[in-house]
């Protein structure tokens, strides 16, 4: 939301944000409900190929956090555990190739991220599985209790993304990202939120 926000004010623009659903978001982005799309959106090709997306302002990558007292050191020990995700994202792809590959965990997929943490936090999941810099933000002060046992090798660009053809806007924005980039700004968020800027991409 602050990096909405801040894209707005290099735009000379009112920033309207709408709470929306994950498994909603890209149709809402189709009908117009909204412009863009700023919410941990990672590049797949399918993505690029039915949306316009822009350059990446976070480079992410694939986690399973655990408590500090877990036995789960590998993606192979989450064989019967119990996973939560946000239905629909790239960590939820990434345990059902998993699953389909015989790893026998149960897969609990939850409408907003922020519910896959508080399973985790009430013992009702024995770990979740998300972006990295997701993980960062919802543990919180919680997060000494918590460890991250697994890490997927390649980092994930993550982008902002509009409807198909929303060409002139995506400059715009994309303008504005290097624009915040320069004058500190973007490192100053990612500083506050997830305390480093090694999360930025290069570009």
């Amino acid at each position: 939301m602050e990096l909405a926000k801040a894209l707005g004010e290099e735009l000379g623009l009112k920033v309207e944000l709408v709470d929306t659903a994950w498994d909603g978001i890209f149709a809402g982005v189709d009908a117009d409900k909204y412009d863009v799309i700023i919410s941990s959106v990672s590049f797949t090709e399918d993505r690029n190929t039915n949306y316009t997306l822009t350059k990446p302002y976070v480079a992410t990558a694939p986690v399973i956090v655990v408590p500090n007292d877990s036995d789960i050191a590998s993606i192979e020990d989450l064989a019967g555990k119990i996973v939560a995700v946000q239905m629909e994202t790239t960590a939820d792809y990434l345990i059902q190739e998993y699953v389909a590959g015989g790893l026998a965990t149960e897969l609990r997929q939850y409408e907003k991220v922020i519910n896959a943490f508080d399973e985790l936090k009430t013992g009702r999941a024995d770990a979740v599985c998300t972006d990295s810099v997701v993980a960062a933000f919802y543990l919180g002060d919680d997060a000494s209790n918590y460890k991250t046992v697994w890490q997927a090798p390649e980092t994930e660009p993550i982008v902002m993304c509009l409807k198909k053809g929303n060409d002139e806007l995506k400059g715009k924005l994309e303008g504005a990202l290097d624009n915040l980039k320069k004058n500190g700004k973007l490192g100053e968020i990612a500083v506050k939120y997830f305390g480093t800027e090694d999360v930025l991409p290069n570009n």
